[in-house]
């Protein structure tokens, strides 16, 4: 054997394809299986962090809404305290929005878990309340349509004509 044909079967006893079981370059039967076993691993591993990941942001969502219920009267760091300085004589009580959640809407993973889970629960809503989530997920802000069922969101158009 000469020198260059040493390198090449020394190349070939441990290629990424396969792993050193064999010197051909076909993956064997225990290197799928190993394979096989591993990606499994990592997918069970990948589901208990998306279920950690899901608990830790729904935490966040419900201590956001008890820090946003508890503050609404006196003031908070998203609406600002005017309420606290005006004094304990000023009682009004204005309900937090889902706009006001800034920490649990900033996560992508769960908007897509609430949107997942308004478009299941559909069944037992009414008409208009469907319209209603439809209109503020389609992102319609204009006061007048609001009160129209029938009339959709407003969409500017324009042509170019290249002459």
């Amino acid at each position: 054997m000469t020198g260059i044909e040493e390198i090449k079967d020394n190349e070939l006893e441990k290629t990424p394809l396969n792993n050193g079981y064999n010197k051909g370059e076909w993956p064997t039967m225990e290197y799928y299986e190993d394979k096989k076993k591993e990606l499994r691993d990592l997918i069970s591993k990948k589901q208990s962090v998306d279920r950690a990941l899901a608990a830790l942001e729904e935490k966040i969502y419900k201590l956001e809404g008890a820090y946003l219920e508890d503050t609404s009267q006196g003031g908070n760091i998203i609406r600002g305290f005017d309420g606290f300085l005006k004094g304990s004589n000023y009682k009004k009580r204005t309900d937090y929005t889902d706009n006001d959640r800034l920490f649990s809407f900033s996560s992508g993973t769960f908007l897509k878990f609430l949107h997942k889970n308004d478009s299941g629960d559909d069944s037992d809503t009414s008409t208009s309340q469907k319209k209603k989530k439809r209109r503020k997920l389609d992102g319609d802000s204009s006061g007048s349509s609001k009160d129209l069922p029938y009339v959709s969101k407003r969409v500017r158009i324009s042509f170019r004509t290249d002459d």
